[in-house]
C-alpha cells in the first residue's frame, strides 16, 4: 500500500504541473496499478518522462520559431538616425500639418534627394498634367514594408 500512495502522490504532483496529455498518461498507469494491482510504476514513469520531454521539445521549438520570426519582423527606425538605402514605399510615422499627433502613413522615399514625400497629381485647364513629389518634413520613424503576399511566405 505504501507504493500505491507513492504512485498517487507522484500522479498528483504531475497533475499540478503538466499538460492534459501527461495527466491522462499518468492517470491510466496509476489506475492500472491501483485497480488491478499491476506494477506499472517503471513503465508509467518512463511514459510520463517521455511525454514531458516531448512537450518540452515542442515548447522549445515553438519558442525558437517565435524568436526567429520576431527578429525578422520590421522595426521602427528613427528618421533622424538613418534613412532607407533604397528608393521605394515605406510605412512611416508622420506628423501632418493639420494634425497634432503622429500617424502611420504610407509614403515614398526618394533616394536621389534623400527625402520622404508623396506624389500628388496636378491638373491644368487641359486636364491631368502630371504628378509632383511633395516633401514630407515631419517623419519621426520609418520601417520597410513586408514582402507581398505569396504562397511561399504564407502561414
Amino acid at each position: 500500500m505504501k507504493e500505491t500512495r507513492a504512485v498517487k502522490q507522484v500522479f498528483l504532483d504531475y497533475l499540478a504541473n503538466e499538460s492534459i496529455e501527461v495527466i491522462q498518461t499518468a492517470y491510466i498507469y496509476a489506475k492500472c496499478y491501483c485497480k488491478y494491482g499491476v506494477n506499472v510504476t517503471e513503465k508509467w514513469q518512463t511514459a510520463t518522462e517521455q511525454a514531458i520531454n516531448l512537450q518540452r521539445a515542442y515548447q522549445d521549438a515553438y519558442k525558437d520559431a517565435f524568436d526567429d520570426a520576431k527578429k525578422n519582423m520590421p522595426r521602427w527606425i528613427p528618421a533622424n538616425n538613418m534613412l532607407p538605402e533604397e528608393e521605394g514605399w515605406y510605412l512611416a510615422m508622420v506628423k501632418w500639418p493639420d494634425t497634432e499627433d503622429y500617424e502611420r502613413s504610407l509614403i515614398h522615399y526618394d533616394a536621389d534627394c534623400e527625402k520622404f514625400g508623396e506624389f500628388r497629381n496636378y491638373y491644368t485647364d487641359g486636364g491631368y498634367s502630371g504628378e509632383e513629389f511633395i516633401e514630407i518634413e515631419n517623419v519621426l520613424a520609418w520601417m520597410p514594408l513586408p514582402e507581398p503576399y505569396g504562397g511561399n511566405n504564407a502561414l
